[in-house]
């Protein structure tokens, strides 16, 4: 079942036995580079995939409510930006997004709010875009999803936003089985764009948290106090490390464009994928 597979892919490390580059490269099979969409490319995690895909030369397509991103770096002209609602397109507004067809989609929805609006955005949008790209034939999809806290106030607090994000990792896998890969980062840190020329940085928080709950007095603590029911949960939320939105970018696409990639990739998985070069398949 999708749940018993949830669970064995969360204790799994898939990109420990993978096979050499020149065995692992998603051909497109045509004289083009590899063509990414990116759907809610214009938000946080997004426009750092995109970013990520653009410098290594992948031809990036982004999809979202939005439209174009509020970054004005040199690589959002680069980008086809598309304007929709994920969740309520037709399938003929599919078909154009999608055509040529993608090599992969990377799901990136994601929103706070009431707990209806936190299921619609994180799991709806995001079922209905894996569905919609797997009718047009797109074979892979990595979706950047969320730690699970087994803490009951981390969930409660944000119920919504967890349940949406487990029901769209339960149809990304039913969809895709072993070309889907499900990213679930902790706190992302990085620059965030909250209007039109002024961002936050987040890594002025994010960047020194990591370096301390990464070390190895952080690491131990955390796993004597995980079976302690109260202890566990305060710890897990305080001592999990953040991960920097340059590092969740990376690992998605290199999952993106690495079909020997598969299931789930917990945070400490991309803080060990988060240096490993993107091999984009050369032109046939």
């Amino acid at each position: 079942c999708v749940g018993l597979r949830l669970l064995c892919c969360a204790a799994a490390t898939p990109a420990a036995r993978r096979p050499p580059a020149s065995a692992r490269l998603l051909s497109t099979g045509t004289a083009q580079p590899p063509r990414l969409l990116v759907v809610g490319g214009g938000g946080y995690i997004g426009s750092h995939v995109c970013a990520a895909a653009v410098r290594e030369g992948v031809e990036v397509v982004s999809l979202s409510r939005s439209g174009k991103t509020l970054s004005k770096d040199a690589w959002v002209s680069r980008v086809t930006w598309q304007q929709g609602d994920a969740l309520g397109m037709s399938p003929a507004d599919w078909q154009r997004v999608c055509t040529p067809t993608p090599s992969a989609v990377v799901l990136c929805v994601g929103a706070f709010g009431t707990h209806a609006a936190m299921v619609r955005a994180c799991g709806d949008t995001n079922a209905r875009a894996a569905e919609a790209c797997h009718d047009l034939g797109v074979l892979r999809c990595v979706f950047v999803s969320a730690h699970m806290y087994s803490s009951v106030l981390a969930q409660a607090a944000l119920r919504g936003y967890f349940e949406g994000k487990r029901r769209a990792e339960e149809e990304v896998f039913r969809l895709y089985d072993d070309n889907a890969v499900v990213l679930r980062p902790t706190f992302v840190h990085g620059t965030r764009h909250v209007s039109e020329g002024r961002a936050i940085d987040l890594g002025l928080v994010g960047r020194p948290l990591e370096r301390i709950m990464r070390t190895r007095a952080a690491a131990s603590l955390c796993a004597a106090l995980r079976h302690l029911p109260l202890a566990g949960g305060v710890a897990e939320l305080a001592l999990v490390p953040p991960v920097s939105a340059q590092a969740v970018a990376h690992v998605a696409l290199l999952a993106a464009l690495d079909p020997s990639l598969s299931g789930v990739l917990t945070v400490h998985d991309i803080h060990r994928l988060k240096d490993e070069p993107v091999v984009v398949p050369p032109l046939s």
